[in-house]
């Protein structure tokens, strides 16, 4: 049992870490060192090696020409269903209230889950207390 939890752990950490990357010229330079790594180890043959850096790059490059921030674009997409068109208020509301940079779109992920429960209940809609800062 104990050795199944170190496998998963060593099979989780890699995809943790990688996910963890901010910039894709991070990942790539991430994942070329895992793949070398993988190809010296036998696991995969060096063409096998340069497929998977190639699809990887390609994948990065794909995305750098597509927005910048599609989460933070998905949240604008949203929030425009409901007709709020500007929601640099809004995050700087948040900001004020000593809400983290990181965590706004979080915050205004559980607004956007909380908004058709409001328009359901109408005048009994009663926020939950830990939702309340």
């Amino acid at each position: 049992m104990e050795k199944q939890k170190k496998l998963i752990v060593l099979f989780i950490l890699p995809f943790l870490v990688f996910s963890q990357q901010k910039s894709g010229r991070a990942r790539v330079e991430f994942a070329r060192g895992k793949i070398e790594g993988m190809v010296r180890s036998g696991e995969i043959t060096p063409e096998q090696g340069r497929e998977r850096l190639a699809g990887l790059e390609r994948r990065v490059a794909a995305a750098g020409q597509h927005d910048r921030n599609p989460i933070a674009n998905s949240i604008e997409d949203a929030y425009k269903k409901y007709g709020i068109e500007d929601l640099s208020r809004i995050r700087s509301a948040l900001s004020k209230r000593s809400i983290p940079f990181e965590q706004i779109d979080s915050v205004l992920r559980g607004i956007l889950r909380m908004i058709p429960a409001a328009k359901k209940s109408g005048k009994d809609f009663s926020m939950d207390p830990r939702m309340r800062s």
